[in-house]
């Protein structure tokens, strides 16, 4: 079956099934199997991808079909210009708490900040790109489950951030 073929069966079946986003659900769930950018899903849109690929593809949107976040099927959601691993056991990251980690930003620098405290971290994506902008202070995430806390501790060390961070 050729990617372009592909591409338009999930996004017209995701529009057909009430998925607020089809064409985007079905490029991130293209992208994430294709291992592929956006670029290479247009360059590539006459490549015949194999029944196993096309297989594994159609998995993916039966669950996302049943409703479940993109995020949440590939355990990793962006959130202010990094990529953090999610679970079930992390709230997702909203787009809109990226004006927390900006206003933080404004008011750290203005006021040399050295340490911060994060209270219910869950996946640490507020903290962790606090951190990531601002090299000279510390922060400390606190969240009442443990699963949260592996989730972000994964995070920081994936962005190399556990000098400054502590969970």
């Amino acid at each position: 079956m050729l990617l372009s073929e592909i591409k338009k069966k999930l996004s017209n079946n995701f529009l057909i099934n009430g998925i607020d986003t089809p064409e985007l659900d079905a490029r991130l769930v293209l992208k994430e199997v294709l291992s592929f950018n956006d670029k290479d899903l247009i360059l590539e849109e006459n490549t015949n991808i194999s029944g196993e690929i096309v297989e594994k593809i159609f998995a993916i949107e039966a669950r996302r079909l049943t409703g479940e976040p993109i995020s949440k099927i590939f355990k990793k959601r962006d959130f202010y210009e990094s990529t953090f691993v999610i679970s079930n056991d992390v709230l997702d990251p909203r787009p809109e708490t990226e004006l927390i980690v900006e206003i933080a930003n404004n008011f750290i620098k203005k006021n040399e900040v050295k340490n911060i405290l994060d209270l219910g971290t869950g996946s640490g994506c507020i903290l962790l790109s606090i951190l990531k902008e601002n090299k000279k202070v510390n922060g400390l995430g606190i969240d009442l489950s443990k699963e949260a806390i592996k989730i972000a501790r994964k995070n920081s060390k994936k962005l190399q951030l556990e000098k400054n961070s502590n969970f």
